[in-house]
């Protein structure tokens, strides 16, 4: 699937992607609507304010927005929508039971999913929650569209790269997937996202944990650790983030 044909940033004008932001620019952005505490503005506004908000404030705008659109509020679902569609379209590309699909396919899921996690969003979580909105998405994938059987577990430190690259914002959640690779990339996002673990200590495990023995010991050779100390490497890397997976109450998944 060729990043360009989906990003949302190359504003594209084929496919769902670009009807949605098509609809967006033409008819949405310079209209006047209701969005609930942000007020009677435009939609470019309303995305605006969404898109740029700090960290502090983020949740809180997100979380407004939710409960207008539990309220009945379409224009503020329409709205957070639009604020995740490239959330979507990486779900797209990343998710093991969407890769294997025509593109244009992948991404109606992806934003079907996407959509169902805005209209249905536990109001109780107040926290992180654009990376629940994510990851609740990614839960409704995975049970609709499981992986094929006989689709090979990527190993590739590009893979690892990708996927971290692609999708930083899944946060407080029960660590819990259809394969042990999945689970693990879960874990390895959720860490670099909160700061458990640093980019490289999060790509050296994840390397570590899907290398055969030769592999391992190619991967230690490259780093200029010998076996042994590249295994005690990763397992204090492991120890580390199953201490951070229990002060957070989350499940330790395939660690």
């Amino acid at each position: 699937m060729s990043i360009n044909e989906t990003t949302t940033r190359a504003r594209r004008t084929i496919g769902l992607i670009g009807r949605m932001n098509h609809e967006w620019d033409t008819i949405i952005a310079p209209s006047r609507k209701h969005y609930g505490a942000l007020g009677y503005i435009t939609g470019a506004q309303a995305l605006s304010t969404l898109t740029t908000a700090g960290i502090q404030d983020r949740d809180g705008i997100y979380w407004g927005m939710l409960s207008e659109v539990q309220e009945g509020n379409k224009d503020a679902e329409r709205l957070l929508l639009q604020a995740m569609l490239a959330k979507a379209v990486n779900l797209s590309r990343n998710c093991r039971g969407l890769i294997a699909m025509p593109s244009q396919d992948a991404l109606c899921v992806a934003v079907g999913a996407m959509w169902e996690s805005i209209r249905t969003f536990p109001l109780h979580k107040t926290e992180k929650v654009v990376g629940n909105l994510a990851m609740n998405a990614l839960q409704i994938i995975t049970l609709t569209h499981p992986a094929p059987a006989n689709l090979p577990d990527a190993h590739e430190d590009s893979e690892l790269d990708r996927i971290i690259a692609a999708e930083r914002e899944t946060d407080e959640h029960v660590i819990h997937s259809a394969t042990p690779l999945e689970e693990l990339l879960k874990v390895i996002l959720w860490a670099t996202e909160t700061g458990t673990l640093t980019q490289e200590e999060a790509k050296l495990l994840g390397r570590f944990t899907v290398s055969t023995r030769e592999e391992k010991y190619a991967l230690a050779e490259e780093l200029g650790l010998g076996r042994y100390s590249l295994t005690t490497y990763a397992s204090l890397i492991k120890a580390k983030l199953r201490k951070a997976l229990a002060a957070n109450n989350l499940e330790r998944g395939c660690l």
